[in-house]
C-alpha cells in the first residue's frame, strides 16, 4: 500500500517466500550528479557524478521469518546485502556472474528476540568500495 500523503511510504505485506523487487529508474529524476555550495551552477554540467551510494528502509517481520536486503550496483558491479531471520545471518556479497561472499555474521538469539514485531532499519552503503550493511544496531563491512 502507497500513502498518498506521502509517495515514498509504502508497505508490504507479502508470503514469506514471496521475492519483491523495487528499483529506482536513473532514466527519471535525480541523476546523483555532485554539486557544490561553493561553486558556481555554470559548472554543475561538467561536475562528477556521485559514486557513493547508501539505501535505506524498515522491515518488521510477522511470525514467519524471512528475508529483508538491498542491491547495490557501482561501476557495473553489483553488491548484495542482507539479513535472512530463518538462517540467522546478515551477509555482504558480491555478484559477477557467481556470487561471492565479503562478509557474513551469525546472529545471536538476543537480536532475534529484539527485532520480533518491531520494525529493522535496514541501510546499506558503497562508499569508495567500502560496503556497510546494517541492520538494527548490527553491522558488518567488507
Amino acid at each position: 500500500d502507497i500513502d498518498k500523503t506521502n509517495p515514498t511510504l509504502f508497505q508490504l505485506d507479502s508470503p514469506t517466500d514471496q521475492i519483491n523487487t523495487m528499483a529506482y529508474n536513473t532514466s527519471m529524476g535525480n541523476n546523483f550528479q555532485a554539486n557544490y555550495a561553493y561553486g558556481k551552477v555554470i559548472y554543475y554540467r561538467n561536475g562528477p557524478y556521485c559514486s557513493d551510494l547508501m539505501t535505506r528502509f524498515y522491515a518488521k517481520w510477522g511470525e514467519e521469518r524471512g528475508v529483508a536486503g538491498i542491491s547495490l550496483s557501482k561501476y557495473g558491479i553489483e553488491y548484495r546485502a542482507w539479513v535472512d531471520l530463518t538462517a540467522k545471518e546478515a551477509v555482504i556479497a558480491r555478484v559477477s556472474g557467481s556470487e561471492e561472499r565479503l562478509a557474513e555474521d551469525i546472529l545471536s538469539k538476543e537480536f532475534e528476540v529484539a527485532t520480533e514485531g518491531k520494525p529493522l532499519a535496514l541501510r546499506f552503503a558503497n562508499v569508495d568500495h567500502q560496503l556497510v550493511f546494517e541492520f538494527g544496531r548490527s553491522r558488518a563491512d567488507s
